[in-house]
């Protein structure tokens, strides 16, 4: 399973023949399409953070191929979120634009 990292500018992922999940913010999530998505919170870092691990292990239980992981502000908490998401990513992570 690969994690992709995308900017909230592009939207323009196809989902080609894998089966993708999506782990974003609510705020993106009416604007996706995939596979499985899980909402990780509001605009609030803090619950974006504390519902990252619930993210990532509601994937590991599913049958999807590719996750795309939104990318998120680097500032105060939004750096752990980064970091976290780098290190599931491991060296199959790929920012977009």
């Amino acid at each position: 399973m690969e994690i992709v990292i995308f900017s909230e500018a592009d939207r323009s992922l196809s989902k080609k023949h894998y089966k993708v999940g999506v782990l974003a913010s609510d705020s993106l999530m009416d604007e996706l399409d995939a596979d499985q998505l899980f909402p990780c919170g509001g605009e609030n870092d803090k619950e974006i953070a504390a519902k990252l691990y619930d993210g990532l292990r509601y994937f590991n239980h599913t049958n999807v191929d590719l996750i795309l992981a939104e990318a998120f502000s680097t500032d105060g908490v939004g750096q752990a979120i980064m970091n976290r998401l780098s290190k599931a990513a491991s060296d199959h992570l790929y920012q977009t634009k």
